[in-house]
């Protein structure tokens, strides 16, 4: 069995941290990589982008995303993610010889919500906050 690891990053926050613990962990039992779109550490495994132009489109989908979250009006002021602009990652997915994914915290725009429901592979999803079930909040009021 071959799992594939989402997270938006390998370092960044508490959701990474335990993504690439989990990575670590199953290695010494199953094939696993993750891949991440804000890559920091040289561990093997953890995969990123390879053109400069990916790259630079992630991090201007950031930057975008981030701008809609600030037009968004809400009581809540805890972060918000809506995930909406496309990434056609799905297409890779589908198309790799990974049996398994696994979602940990993919908004920063690393993949649209759109993007999620067209992965054809079993998911598991990693649940770091309520972002999946609750719209765009990560923690409600």
């Amino acid at each position: 069995m071959r799992v594939l690891h989402l997270s938006s990053s390998d370092n960044a926050g508490g959701a990474a941290i335990a993504a690439l613990r989990i990575h670590i962990a199953l290695k010494q039992k199953i094939s696993n990589d993750l891949f991440v779109t804000n890559k920091s550490s040289d561990i093997a495994g953890v995969k990123t982008f390879d053109s400069d132009l990916m790259k630079f489109y992630s991090f201007l989908k950031r930057g975008i995303g981030a701008k809609i979250s600030n037009i968004h009006k809400s009581n809540n002021d805890i972060l918000h993610s809506f995930s909406c602009l496309p990434s056609r990652f799905e297409n890779y997915i589908n198309k790799s010889s990974y049996d398994l994914i696994n979602l940990h915290w993919v908004q920063g725009e690393m993949l649209s919500i759109e993007s999620i429901g067209r992965i054809k592979k079993p998911i598991i999803w990693t649940m770091h906050d309520t972002w999946p079930f609750c719209g765009s909040e990560h923690y409600p009021l």
